[in-house]
């Protein structure tokens, strides 16, 4: 027993696992994730948010954590063709909550691509800073400034080029396959300002973890996001600005949310074929 709490302390990083939207499990096939994908951009428009550009299908992005040390984390992004875009250390959450649905049952129990009919909804107020090119931690973690991943077949393995020290302290990575942005202007809470825009995405992608990037996720997410200048302008202005800009967005995220309960439980969805 003592060696294995031995074991567990020596561990890098913080283990985690969240899957707070529709999908019904870490594996869903393609059809789900198209259900999936259907079913957010129709509630968003639905709420009167209005599409960014175009969808951006096969972007090849990726994100790749590395931990320097068990109490030090950096993420680095990656372009389709593995170059480094940012670097940055793993964000600090000031605000973290989650409310919990009753994600027990989809609509269509037994069909290839249902969805669950309740889904959770999570609350983060975070920061990251950066790490510059050129500074100790910088190489710590990306010595000579190249990606510490290749891909072969849509999969990442490491880089030929890392030390066995490295290749052990990178266990995450994640590709994003699609992406579509959509936003909607709100009309300001009291005291906070000029009206202020609220920002949406969905995003379809897989999560490799663990030793060897053994381990998938493949993942359809909603995400709402607020520009931080409108957050750091309300807590300049006291706690009452602060207040209303949290009781709006929780409105909105409530609203947003009926409308995917809707959407889901209506009859005949599509795929999502943009």
């Amino acid at each position: 027993k003592g060696r294995r709490a031995q074991r567990r302390s020596k561990q890098l990083g913080i283990g985690s696992s969240f899957c707070p939207g529709l999908l019904p499990s870490n594996s869903p096939g393609q059809d789900a994730r198209s259900h999936c994908s259907a079913v957010y951009v129709a509630a968003l428009e639905a709420e009167g948010f209005r599409r960014v550009g175009d969808v951006d299908h096969g972007c090849g992005a990726w994100s790749v954590s590395i931990f320097a040390s068990q109490a030090y984390e950096a993420e680095v992004r990656l372009n389709s063709d593995l170059r480094v875009t940012a670097i940055s250390e793993r964000p600090l959450c000031w605000l973290h909550a989650t409310v919990v649905g009753r994600r027990g049952t989809s609509v269509a129990d037994g069909a290839p691509d249902a969805l669950l009919s309740a889904h959770d909804l999570r609350f983060k107020v975070e920061t990251a800073e950066p790490i510059l090119p050129g500074s100790p931690l910088f190489e710590m973690v990306l010595p000579g400034g190249r990606s510490p991943i290749i891909v072969r077949g849509r999969l990442p393995a490491h880089a030929p080029h890392l030390d066995h020290r490295l290749r052990d302290r990178i266990s995450y990575a994640r590709r994003l396959d699609a992406s579509v942005a959509f936003e909607m202007t709100l009309d300001r809470p009291s005291d906070v300002g000029t009206p202020w825009v609220l920002c949406a995405e969905v995003v379809t992608g897989t999560e490799f973890m663990g030793k060897n990037f053994e381990m998938r996720r493949d993942f359809c997410d909603l995400s709402l996001k607020l520009d931080s200048s409108v957050f750091a302008r309300a807590l300049r202005q006291g706690s009452s600005s602060t207040r209303s800009l949290g009781e709006k967005l929780w409105i909105e995220a409530r609203s947003l949310s009926d409308a995917l309960r809707r959407v889901v439980s209506q009859s005949g969805t599509q795929p999502f074929r943009p």
